[in-house]
């Protein structure tokens, strides 16, 4: 297990040495916010964060498979996949933490909008419009199983 946590690390860190990974995170802050403001933010109605999770779950179907696909294919392309493979490390536990490197750099992404999002909203003109926590940390759980 340790050494799956090892590699785990060294995937969210390599998600944030990249460009690619700083450009996956802010389009998909960018694209939620953007949404957030225009949809769920809206003047006269309960602010219910229904349409974010609703029109996150689109994002993440896109964005998830990258991530994955990005795990492997990375190591090909950089030639690291061999002293990968060489060292003593069971193949299960190279596939577990790949796969929790990932879940890790999606847990970031949403918790980016976790902190955002309400802070926000706390912050909107009419005070009357509130945020439902049940439909925030349902959705946010909802959106971990997705991933």
């Amino acid at each position: 297990m340790r050494a799956a946590l090892a590699i785990a690390s060294r995937e969210v860190a390599a998600c944030f040495r990249t460009s690619i990974g700083w450009v996956v995170l802010a389009l998909y802050v960018l694209l939620s916010g953007l949404w957030f403001g225009l949809q769920t933010l809206q003047p006269g109605e309960p602010a219910s964060m229904r349409a974010l999770l609703d029109f996150s779950q689109w994002i993440l179907l896109m964005v998830a498979p990258a991530i994955s696909m990005r795990l492997f294919a990375e190591e090909l392309r950089t030639g690291t996949i061999d002293p990968l493979m060489s060292t003593p490390v069971s193949d299960w536990s190279i596939v577990i933490g790949k796969y929790l490197g990932g879940l890790g750099f999606l847990g970031i992404m949403l918790a980016a909008t976790l902190l955002t999002y309400p802070a926000a909203a706390a912050d909107f003109p009419y005070r009357d419009a509130s945020l439902h926590a049940a439909d925030q940390w349902l959705g946010f759980d909802w959106r971990a199983y997705l991933a």
